[in-house]
């Protein structure tokens, strides 16, 4: 069933969908249940706007539907990037990756209930890398630690901890 899906690049035309999902997925609004994972990062018009504009977001649709995206906030200037920024400056300066690497940096991903555990992720996963492979090296993102679930399939497939703090694991994920 999968397979059908349309997995491309985000256009203008993607926004009403990726505000849905992003929206359905934050923490304040999976309404206490935190077991199926959730998304910290809330985005509005103008940042999705701007992703798709930088070519930062794959995504997937069933039908008219956005049932998955993957995407970086990476010219973002918000506090929680800059936290990633100085994250990545210091995994290149301690040699955890080479210093020249190039780091996206604001990654994140979702998908939509009914396609948890489908695979569908991993189609969208290389869409997005292919899309960013010219430009970047590493993806890196941040799980809080009240989602394990997040962290659990991160791991599974191919990201690396590279450091935490009180509040959250710091991953990589090589292009």
């Amino acid at each position: 069933m999968i397979e059908t899906f349309d997995v491309r690049s985000g256009t203008l035309e993607d926004i009403p969908g990726l505000l849905r999902l992003n929206s359905g997925w934050l923490k304040q609004n999976v309404h206490g249940d935190t077991s199926k994972g959730f998304v910290s990062g809330a985005f509005n018009e103008e940042d999705f706007r701007s992703m798709i504009n930088d070519k930062m977001i794959s995504l997937a649709h069933d039908g008219d539907t956005v049932v998955s995206y993957m995407l970086s906030m990476n010219n973002s200037s918000s506090d929680i990037l800059m936290d990633h920024a100085n994250k990545a400056k210091q995994i290149r300066e301690d040699g955890t990756v080479a210093p020249e690497s190039r780091i996206a940096i604001g990654v994140q991903t979702a998908v939509d209930e009914r396609f948890h555990g489908s695979g569908l992720i991993n189609r969208v996963r290389a869409h997005f890398i292919d899309l960013l492979s010219d430009r970047f090296n590493y993806l890196f993102t941040t799980i809080s630690k009240q989602n394990p679930r997040s962290y659990k399939s991160a791991t599974k497939y191919g990201w690396i901890t590279v450091g935490d703090n009180d509040h959250h694991y710091y991953l990589i994920y090589k292009v």
